[in-house]
């Protein structure tokens, strides 16, 4: 979602959320969007989808299920319902975010700017 959004976002629609917080932290993500696309497209994309699947096996496995046809069967349902919902959930985000970009970037920037925030105030505290 985030990698779609800063994908399509221009600088032209932060503008009218200058005063905002997360504005600048919105505006480095904009005019690095090729790193952030990559990275929360293609890193974080990749270990969910990772992290899903072993979920599912574990499910399965967990089950203790009697004979290798059912085992065989519940393993192929469960990994079909997984990969449903994940492509189902990825092409309804899709459409959210190119239509949203505005709002997510600045949701984003603000999140981050928090986080950066908080860590400073640590090691000044040190």
């Amino acid at each position: 979602m985030i990698a779609v959004a800063f994908t399509t976002i221009s600088e032209e629609k932060l503008l009218p959320y200058k005063d905002e917080k997360g504005y600048n932290m919105a505006l480095s993500l904009c005019r690095n969007a090729d790193k952030v696309s990559s990275f929360g497209g293609d890193v974080v994309g990749d270990i969910c989808g990772i992290l899903s699947g072993a979920g599912g096996v574990s499910l399965v496995l967990n089950m203790h299920l009697e004979g290798e046809q059912v085992n065989l069967l519940v393993t192929c349902l469960v990994s079909s319902l997984i990969a449903g919902i994940t492509i189902f959930c990825k092409a309804i985000m899709k459409s959210y975010s190119i239509e949203n970009c505005d709002k997510i970037a600045i949701k984003t920037g603000s999140y981050l700017e928090f986080g950066k925030k908080k860590k400073g105030k640590e090691k000044n505290e040190k």
